[in-house]
């Protein structure tokens, strides 16, 4: 009976990680919209935005790409594992640690 529990908790857990970096990537693309809906509200009642309206929406888009693609390191631990030993392999290491004594 005590597994059971365990292991209902430790999947729970889990569940609760893979719900957390779902809403984070649903977030991010939300916001990364925001501009371009608030810009299609605007367009019908002003020409002002008609020329901008393109370039803004790309740089929002861009911008919210490379937030997604940041946050793929966070949303998945393998690919964050592999990083971190990538860059801990890249450290310069001294291979002489001994000092000679001065005559």
């Amino acid at each position: 009976m005590r597994q059971s529990s365990m292991v209902a908790s430790t999947q729970a857990k889990r569940d609760m990680i893979v719900v957390r970096r779902i809403v984070i990537v649903v977030f991010i693309l939300m916001v990364a919209g925001i501009p371009c809906i608030a810009l299609e509200l605007m367009s019908p009642f002003t020409d002002v935005t008609i020329p901008f309206f393109y370039r803004i929406t790309t740089i929002t888009v861009d911008i919210g790409m490379f937030v997604l693609s940041l946050m793929l390191v966070y949303v998945t631990p393998q690919l964050k594992e592999i990083l971190c030993r990538i860059v801990k392999r890249d450290q310069v290491v001294p291979w002489n640690t001994h000092q000679l004594p001065v005559a």
